[in-house]
């Protein structure tokens, strides 16, 4: 792992890779110790060890007498596909094609796959897949990049020898305040608060949408 005596520094660092989609050198700036954790816990969570037994139709409408038969078989059959270790595969690294892919990957190349299944681009590839998200709408998504990771470090909180939180904020844009519906509540405020609302946009956009403010938020 590269040395970074700053946490500001790291995390920059951390952000500019994922927005890059450089997944190896993300990883390269996680500790050892981290990513064989969370390989193992990944390895658990794909293959666990103790086999889920499988729901019979007759058992759950046993358990469900009024549900249509029609429905249990396809709960039932959703509950099948959703515990094939291929599929739960699939879900959490898209980029691995077997098991055996897999288990032969090292901790780092198993957290820069996951961070690719987690990205904004196999997200859009997600929707499209499914349905929710036009093949145009992802070409043009492609075409401005995906690169909207924008974040701000605003300090740092030690918490122990070993562990140091770093307190950061999504960058903003205030000129989206000055547009549409945004603009139109904005200025429905008393002075002093629309002068708060520009202080806390970022999260206002987060965590609520006043007013018919448009909610933004990350997916990450």
């Amino acid at each position: 792992m590269p040395e970074f005596r700053d946490p500001i520094a790291l995390f920059r660092a951390a952000v500019d890779a994922i927005n890059a989609e450089n997944w190896n050198d993300a990883a390269a700036l996680i500790d050892p110790v981290s990513l064989h954790a969370f390989h193992r816990q990944l390895d658990a969570r794909i293959v666990p060890g103790d086999r889920v037994v499988a729901v019979t139709v007759e058992e759950y409408l046993a358990h469900s007498p009024d549900t249509p038969r029609s429905v249990a078989e396809y709960f039932v059959e959703q509950s099948r596909t959703q515990s094939d270790p291929s599929r739960r595969l699939h879900d959490h690294l898209p980029s691995v094609p077997t098991l055996d892919a897999f288990h032969s990957l090292t901790p780092a190349q198993t957290f820069s796959a996951w961070l690719d299944g987690r990205s904004l681009r196999r997200q859009v590839e997600r929707l499209v897949s499914d349905g929710h998200v036009s093949a145009e709408i992802a070409q043009h998504r492609s075409s401005i990049g995906f690169n909207d990771y924008r974040y701000v470090a605003l300090g740092v909180v030690p918490d122990g020898d070993q562990v140091v939180h770093v307190l950061y904020r999504r960058e903003f844009d205030t000129s989206q305040m000055l547009v549409d519906r945004a603009a139109t509540w904005l200025a429905s405020l008393p002075l002093d608060e629309q002068a708060l609302a520009r202080d806390l946009w970022d999260a206002l956009l987060q965590t609520s949408s006043p007013a018919g403010v448009s909610q933004m938020t990350p997916g990450f």
